[in-house]
């Protein structure tokens, strides 16, 4: 049995379960259990594949041999993403997911920008493949960045203090996901 299942606390039939608490704070370390449920959850569900609330052996195989894949990153941030696990990412997951980043958190997103509506459509109605989301995955710090940008030009003339750029880079660089 793995490691983590020492941190399991419940057992059914023998068997042990990592509660998302279990599975985030404990096992993972992410964060600690006073952290806001709905990220710990979100996370979570990514490898709870039966969304029992309760992660089986089986399942943290599934998961761990996910994290093996060469596109391991990209194949979690679209589980991620894919929150009803229909196969596709809406407009209204990717809101609610890009929404409760750390990145969001210190420089906002603008979801009706172009940016957005070339991916999802003016209406918001189209839904993103594997393949289109991935695209977008590799656009989205340079969007995130080029709109934290303008935040800081309000009167669009193309330039910001030197203070201003190097406080806005150094919130953008933390979030980046690859060097």
């Amino acid at each position: 049995m793995f490691v983590c299942f020492q941190y399991a606390t419940v057992e059914r039939s023998d068997e042990k379960f990592l509660t998302y608490k279990d599975f985030i704070c404990n096992y993972l370390k992410l964060v600690d259990e006073k952290s806001n449920s709905e990220i710990i959850n979100l996370i979570s569900k990514v490898a709870d594949t039966t969304k029992d609330g309760l992660i089986s052996f089986v399942e943290f195989e599934a998961f761990e041999s996910l994290l093996c894949a060469p596109d391991a990153i990209s194949q979690l941030s679209f589980k991620l993403f894919d929150v009803d696990q229909t196969g596709k990412v809406t407009y209204e997951n990717f809101q609610k997911v890009l929404s409760s980043t750390l990145v969001h958190q210190q420089v906002n997103f603008n979801f009706e920008s172009t940016f957005v509506k070339q991916y999802f459509g003016t209406d918001h109605s189209h839904e993103l493949s594997y393949d289109e989301f991935v695209q977008l995955l590799q656009s989205l710090p340079t969007e995130h960045a080029r709109q934290a940008f303008i935040s800081c030009d309000p009167e669009g003339k193309g330039s910001i203090p030197a203070m201003d750029f190097i406080k806005l880079m150094g919130k953008i660089r933390e979030f980046r996901m690859s060097s």
